[in-house]
């Protein structure tokens, strides 16, 4: 009896390791995943968004959207950032569409630009959206008049016919 006794103990013992080494393993503490790079290549966002076309300067980032899913299937990327457009480019494209709101961005991710953290002067149009997007991807732009400037959060947008996305 004494000898079922230790076994007993033994895997008891074991059990309490395991349970220990799989919580620290597979627990809350896990790291998070890097916050994506903030880039500044204004040629990758004239290819994806070429209706905006005209800008000076560009500040975006792209991210996988899946929620961290690890199914199998393709994965929705998405593309947000801020574009600073010429005068004239502005107000080409507040004729572009009927109807602008006054609206601005939520949730613009940290490191974008400070002016982004108001919503004051911008403008938002569903016309707008589908005007850029053509129906093939979804997406949201919003406009500023006053610092020319286009912010866009979109999924998928159709990736240069040279290149896939890199997400990261």
């Amino acid at each position: 009896m004494k000898y079922l006794g230790r076994v007993a103990v033994s895997m008891v013992g074991a059990g309490a390791f395991l349970l220990t080494g799989c919580a620290a393993v597979g627990g809350s503490d896990a790291a998070a995943p890097d916050a994506p790079k903030v880039r500044t290549d204004a040629k990758a966002i004239s290819d994806r968004l070429p209706k905006l076309g005209g800008f000076e300067r560009v500040r975006w980032e792209i991210l996988a959207s899946n929620g961290g899913s690890r199914d199998i299937g393709p994965t929705d990327y998405n593309a947000r950032g801020i574009a600073w457009l010429t005068d004239d480019r502005v107000t080409q494209l507040l004729a572009a569409a009927g109807k602008w709101i006054p609206e601005g961005p939520s949730d613009v991710p940290a490191g974008m630009d400070p002016m982004l953290n108001t919503t004051a002067d911008w403008v938002h149009s569903e016309e707008f959206d589908k005007y850029v997007t053509s129906g093939s991807y979804s997406g949201k732009f919003f406009l500023n008049k006053k610092e020319h400037a286009v912010y866009f959060d979109v999924i998928n947008p159709p990736p240069p016919k040279s290149a896939a996305p890199s997400v990261g």
